[in-house]
């Protein structure tokens, strides 16, 4: 949950994929809740954590379709992820069609979704 007078986001974790958090300088950082959990409907104590944000930072949730394809596995797309948003400081809509561009070069092989949320 982010929480944009308190430039915070609330995350939990249920075997998702980590968040991309891009901050103002341009920097990316994968942040992950919890290291180890397994996916909702396993019983496990979930727990949640805090990530203080700056305005002008940038929040980036995506599916595993846009890191993972046929051609790369998935450890490497987040490296290539992470390195598409190094240093971009474009509108939102311009980051999220440069990194679908960048990611998939026009070939998507599951479902792809990706969400930005940039603070003012």
């Amino acid at each position: 949950m982010v929480d944009p007078r308190e430039h915070t986001i609330e995350m939990s974790d249920a075997g998702h994929l980590p968040l991309l958090i891009a901050s103002r300088d341009g920097e990316p950082k994968l942040y992950k809740a919890v290291v180890g959990s397994l996916p909702l409907g396993i019983a496990e104590p979930r727990t949640q954590c805090t990530v203080r944000l700056r305005p002008g930072d940038t929040v980036i949730g995506f599916s595993d379709g846009l890191v993972e394809t046929r051609q790369r596995d998935f450890e490497a797309g987040l490296r290539t992820l992470v390195e598409c948003v190094r240093g971009f400081s474009g509108p939102l809509d311009t980051l999220l069609d440069h990194v679908v561009l960048q990611l998939l070069d026009g070939q998507a092989h599951d479902d792809v979704t990706v969400l930005a949320v940039r603070l003012s």
